[in-house]
């Protein structure tokens, strides 16, 4: 329902909905469809031209692929989004630094 309210322009709606999915999924406990709609979600800010927020959508997908262990999904999402795996390690090396800074 998202992905047609996207066709027909009506971007509320479809945020609302996106929103919705990732709820669902997440609440059924269904990781794939978690992932899946975050990773729609993602490509819908793409095509908005919010990085920002489509790059969060697509980190959070990944890491829902990486638990429930589809290697295919995160490689693709790797090679598409080849920026995510800077950004991953970036936040690895902050959450280093404020451990040993404490």
């Amino acid at each position: 329902e998202a992905e047609l309210a996207v066709t027909k322009k009506r971007y509320a709606s479809a945020e609302r909905l996106f929103v919705l999915s990732i709820e669902h999924a997440a609440s059924a406990g269904i990781l794939h469809e978690h992932a899946l709609a975050h990773e729609r979600f993602g490509f819908y800010y793409m095509m908005r031209n919010n990085h920002e927020a489509a790059y969060e959508q697509i980190r959070v997908a990944r890491d829902l692929y990486a638990k429930w262990g589809s290697k295919a999904k995160i490689d693709f999402l790797s090679k598409k989004f080849p920026h995510l795996r800077e950004k991953q390690r970036d936040h690895r090396e902050m959450i280093e630094l404020r451990r040993h800074s404490t």
